[in-house]
């Protein structure tokens, strides 16, 4: 068996292709996936991908406990909270950049 050239594998011509798209991932981003997808489901809205865009963005920025705390303040105080929700977390992904 030939042993592929660094150049193969670099450039991905490798005979040994790696197909689990998530092996390459580091742990931390699947964890932020993880939240975002279930922060989806717990808001109602699974099929929205530009709020799961943001979710993931607020848990990639923001500390988890906070999202949390403008979550339960959402399902408190919003009338919709999901749009409620996506505001508070654009104000705050603002100030933490």
């Amino acid at each position: 068996m030939e042993i592929p050239s660094i150049n193969d594998i670099v450039n991905g011509n490798s005979s040994k292709k790696n197909n689990n798209v998530y092996d390459n991932v580091s742990d931390r981003v699947r964890s932020v996936d993880y939240k975002a997808q279930y922060l989806c489901q717990k808001m109602g809205n699974e099929d929205d991908r530009i709020a799961y865009k943001l979710y993931c963005k607020a848990f990639y920025v923001l500390s988890e406990d906070k999202v949390w705390r403008l979550y339960e303040l959402a399902q408190k105080k919003g009338r919709h909270p999901a749009k409620y929700l996506s505001w508070l977390l654009s104000n705050e992904i603002r100030r933490a950049s």
